[in-house]
């Protein structure tokens, strides 16, 4: 019992050690950096350009359905093709729904 109580707290105060590091003395030198030119791209483009939105309230699905909804089509057709080629390889034939309704009755 109390070896598990030195070890959450050991835990806890590494993770607050780690989170002030990263936060507040920028360790990873994330701080201050420039967006680069696709990033800038794509957040001033991805909400609403010349009256073509859609109308999403956050930027990664406003880029999914704007830049990337035709793929996202095709995508879903391929899939649904799939399922059909599946059913049509898999679906009885007529001898066979026969026997089954002969030992169903």
């Amino acid at each position: 019992m109390k070896r598990d109580v030195v070890v959450a707290i050991t835990f806890l105060l590494a993770f607050f050690v780690i989170a002030y590091a990263v936060t507040v003395k920028n360790v990873l030198g994330l701080g201050g950096a420039e967006l680069r030119p696709l990033g800038e791209f794509y957040l001033s483009h991805a909400f609403a350009h010349e009256g073509l939105t859609s109308h999403s309230p956050e930027v990664v699905t406003a880029i999914v359905w704007n830049y990337r909804g035709f793929d996202t089509l095709f995508e879903t057709f391929v899939f649904f093709l799939a399922i059909m080629g599946a059913f049509s390889v898999l679906r009885l034939t007529r001898e066979q729904e026969k026997l089954v309704r002969e030992l169903e009755a």
